[in-house]
């Protein structure tokens, strides 16, 4: 199978931050009731839930839950700016992010939530809900990303938010977030057209070749995460022609 020239494939920054600036994200939503561990940026001091630095190589700042206390009696959430990505054709939204929540006894209301809104709030979709036990807050920096047309509509403006809770006041909760970026991943429809239907996307990123089988031809997906410590990364061929060599 052969991969699409690399000129047909373009990613645009739409986002890009190490938050060394707030660079508009705000702490605490109108519906907050978390009594400690409100979001914060700044440089984390090291305790046994929280990190010590933030994930960046260059720089000392990221958001985190508590400066003087880890989450306690509710919610806090991280707002993030609203996008409009109505014109967007693949947005992909990544971060790294520490998630601890493996200490004292947690309970499946203590969890940190990746969530989305179009409607200004009124409604919240969850992305992704990380809750104890392991791997995803086990209070490691881990790589997570999103492509958002999975989850939601891109034809009204979207707001992220990252929602840290904690009711059980026998646990701890600490959660940080740092290296963001909001990727649009397409082809800019080299052959004419209007996205998506211009004859590439990331579900026809391999082309049928004479190696390939099935109506479809072969394709290429991957599971797993992107962190080295869980090792666990894997990419899968499909369609393909049995025994025989493949160009990925």
């Amino acid at each position: 199978m052969l991969f699409r020239s690399p000129d047909d494939f373009i990613a645009r920054f739409r986002e890009k931050t190490d938050f060394e600036t707030a660079s508009g994200f705000t702490s605490g939503s109108w519906d907050d009731d978390a009594t400690a561990g409100h979001w914060v940026l700044g440089d984390p001091s090291p305790t046994a839930a929280q990190p010590g630095d933030d994930h960046s190589p260059n720089g000392t700042r990221c958001w985190y839950t508590g400066a003087d206390s880890d989450v306690d009696g509710g919610h806090t959430s991280l707002l993030f700016p609203t996008w409009d990505l109505s014109g967007a054709e693949d947005p992909v939204l990544s971060f790294w992010m520490f998630v601890n929540i493996g200490q004292g006894n947690p309970s499946p209301s203590d969890h940190t939530r990746v969530q989305a809104t179009t409607d200004g709030g009124i409604t919240w979709v969850t992305i992704e809900n990380m809750i104890h036990p392991p791997p995803h807050t086990r209070g490691l920096w881990i790589y997570h990303h999103y492509h958002l047309a999975d989850h939601l509509s891109l034809a009204q403006p979207i707001r992220m938010r990252i929602r840290a809770n904690d009711l059980n006041i026998d646990s701890t909760v600490e959660a940080a977030v740092d290296d963001l970026r909001l990727t649009d991943l397409g082809c800019g429809c080299p052959g004419g057209g209007t996205p998506p239907d211009c004859g590439c996307s990331r579900s026809t990123y391999c082309t049928a070749a004479p190696n390939s089988s099935g109506p479809g031809g072969a394709h290429i997906s991957s599971t797993g995460s992107l962190s080295i410590t869980f090792n666990d990364f894997s990419l899968v061929a499909q369609d393909a022609t049995p025994n025989q060599f493949g160009l990925f």
